[in-house]
């Protein structure tokens, strides 16, 4: 909380020294209306950067990509910024001209700006997708690494080894295609578990070979799908 009230009073001290600047050496009586409409896109662009960097801070570490949403902002703030001034300076009479330009120049950031979120969300699905595929594999590495260790029996700890090995060697990178074959294989280990526990060798023996079996389905199936 402290640092978000820190940094949001490092970002006030722009807007408080333009408006102090704009105030006191600008004509104010003498402004005309195109003058106060660039004023008005200059702190919509401010304001537009200063939140997408509260926003962005809220997301998580491995969010890293979201930072160009930012850059896009800041690009925004400062091309406006120029062009602001310079309208300002030269307090136009009619409005077209800074309207159109500074209105136009909005238009084409939030293009860029939706874009980029598009594509961010493209980026996070991805990741979340890649993740929960990592996370599969070692879930099931970890059941059977766990369930050789706890196993006292050395002919049953070689068995869920080759298990072991057969499963953590399988590729990481799932589709839904083999999303049925995903669940058998959980369960299959759940099955293996329960052998375990039962301390039924020929259970254990059987339980094994069709994981094996199971997990040799799924390597095939997703290599044929290349």
């Amino acid at each position: 909380m402290k640092k978000n009230f820190l940094l949001f009073t490092i970002l006030s001290i722009f807007l408080i020294i333009f408006n102090l600047l704009f105030f006191l050496f600008g004509d104010i009586a003498n402004n005309h209306n195109s003058v106060w409409i660039s004023y008005g896109f200059i702190h919509f662009s401010y304001l537009i950067f200063v939140l997408s960097i509260f926003t962005n801070k809220k997301g998580s570490g491995k969010n890293g990509y979201e930072a160009s949403t930012v850059f896009i902002t800041w690009k925004y703030f400062v091309i406006e910024l120029i062009v602001g001034c310079v309208f300002i300076f030269l307090n136009l009479e009619g409005i077209a001209i800074a309207l159109s330009s500074q209105s136009i120049l909005a238009a084409i950031f939030v293009i860029l700006w939706l874009s980029n979120l598009l594509a961010n969300e493209h980026t996070a699905d991805s990741m979340a997708r890649q993740d929960q595929e990592i996370s599969y594999i070692k879930d099931c590495s970890y059941k059977l690494r766990l369930l050789s260790q706890n196993s006292t029996d050395l002919s049953t700890r070689k068995i869920i080894d080759k298990c072991y090995d057969a499963v953590s060697s399988s590729p990481s990178k799932s589709n839904k295609n083999v999303y049925d074959i995903e669940i058998k294989i959980l369960n299959t280990i759940s099955e293996l578990e329960n052998a375990v526990a039962a301390d039924n060798k020929e259970s254990i023996k059987t339980i094994s070979a069709n994981l094996l079996k199971i997990v040799t389905e799924r390597n095939i199936k997703l290599k044929n799908q290349q």
